[in-house]
């Protein structure tokens, strides 16, 4: 098909964007944490800690300052995680912490209802019918002066979703945790919300592992939490559809019945909305069945509507993009005067799929990225088929990957290419919308 080819049936431009914007409101977002306090019985408050065979018991709703300033100088130093070791930098964090073979408490998330508040009040969509399993993590403790500058959470398995930290009511000032996610920002202050209470509670907070956040300086007393990583079980059993995903089903269905939307098909791409743990190379399909929040309440509305929707990420340099179903071993080195990094990697992809049109060289256009044929004619790989895909939700930063390569032009350079994550739905002509076969079931 030729680009003229492409033009002449795509729908007019106002109204392409009008969809577009109907999908965007309805895919709908909720906050990516949840926080509160929660009032449970005196005997969940026990903690019993120690790294020998003289365990101390600590009541936490009661604990004198001497208790735990003995329960702080019981701790190790807490470190960080910096390209998968543990590192400690006081100037970056300033704690102590516990491992859990090193205490034992009475205190159980389940039993006192967290794990029904973070399916509610966190998770979107199908994920709300799942069964979530929460890790025991680590304690910690924060006296005066103690901080976590600004990070995010390292996933432990593809399935762990988020974390749970659940705040102790030992009397401090400050230590407030901040979370930050697509340029907006939110503070729980645990010191304040537990002042508060008129009966026996704790605080807590669960968010996405892909929320940036920090504790901010203790200025008196003594912040004592347990964290949970918070992991996807067996799913339960499905019923009727949660209400956000729901709307985009409507939303999307009413889309589908419209002539005026893409009339002959085409591709929809949605930037993910959460961050996710990329591999080095290889393919991104593994991710459908991780995908977290609005995004998997897209994913789930698509297998609903049967569209073939796809993890891709998306290759730019000096305008040039390439569209790719798989994460690409990088090139020792690329000709800048000649086929160049995106036409490399192109070429990498079609040799290891052996397959016409996949990638994909294309070039920006406001909301539509549009698919030419390779302008220079290299006889090295096949030339690219006409394709557009429209950007209902533009990509963020979150899973933007950096791959170094090798260039060459007058001298050799070390170079970057960056990539974004996004997710691709395929949408089939009006006589048939579907674009994920079903196979009829055979008679015997």
């Amino acid at each position: 098909m030729s680009t003229s080819e492409t033009n002449s049936q795509a729908p007019p431009a106002s109204s392409i964007k009008q969809h577009l914007e109907v999908l965007r409101e309805a895919i709908g977002s909720k906050t990516p944490y949840c926080s509160g306090t929660c009032g449970i019985s005196s005997k969940n408050f026990i903690l019993f800690y120690g790294k020998d065979e003289l365990a101390h018991r600590l009541d936490l709703a009661s604990a004198t300052e001497e208790q735990l300033e003995r329960l702080s100088q019981a701790c190790d130093v807490a470190t960080f995680g910096v390209d998968q070791q543990d590192v400690h930098d006081e100037s970056y964090r300033k704690a102590g912490k516990l491992d859990q073979d090193h205490f034992a408490t009475s205190f159980n998330p389940d039993s006192v209802g967290l794990t029904n508040i973070i399916r509610s009040n966190l998770l979107e969509g199908h994920d709300e019918k799942k069964a979530i399993h929460m890790e025991l993590y680590k304690l910690n403790v924060y006296g005066k002066g103690s901080f976590f500058k600004a990070h995010k959470d390292t996933p432990r398995a593809e399935n762990m979703f988020g974390s749970l930290v659940v705040v102790f009511p030992s009397r401090h000032e400050g230590g407030s945790l901040i979370l930050r996610h697509d340029s907006k920002e939110w503070s729980y202050d645990s010191a304040k919300e537990l002042s508060n209470t008129t009966e026996p509670s704790i605080g807590y907070v669960a968010f996405y592992s892909d929320v940036e956040h920090e504790v901010a300086p203790v200025q008196s007393g003594y912040r004592v939490t347990i964290t949970y990583n918070l992991y996807f079980a067996n799913e339960s059993p499905i019923t009727a559809l949660p209400a956000c995903e729901n709307g985009l089903l409507t939303a999307f269905e009413k889309l589908l019945l419209d002539e005026t939307f893409l009339p002959a098909g085409g591709s929809l791409g949605f930037g993910l909305r959460h961050q996710y743990p990329l591999p080095k190379n290889g393919t991104l399909s593994h991710l459908s069945d991780c995908l977290k929040g609005s995004d998997a309440v897209v994913m789930r509305v698509c297998q609903t509507l049967s569209l073939s929707a796809s993890v891709c990420v998306t290759f730019e340099k000096k305008g040039d993009v390439v569209l790719l179903k798989s994460m690409p071993s990088m090139p020792t080195e690329a000709d800048h005067d000649e086929l160049g990094i995106i036409g490399i990697l192109r070429g990498q992809d079609y040799t290891r799929k052996n397959r016409a049109g996949q990638p994909i060289q294309v070039s920006r256009d406001g909301d539509v990225i549009k698919v030419k044929q390779n302008p220079k004619n290299y006889s090295y790989y096949p030339l690219s088929v006409d394709r557009e895909v429209f950007w209902v939700t533009k990509s963020l930063a979150l899973n933007r990957e950096k791959k170094p390569f090798l260039a060459y032009g007058n001298e050799a350079s070390l170079d970057y290419v960056y990539g974004d994550v996004c997710l691709i739905v395929s949408v089939g002509p009006l006589d048939k919308r579907a674009t994920i076969e079903t196979v009829a079931p055979q008679v015997a």
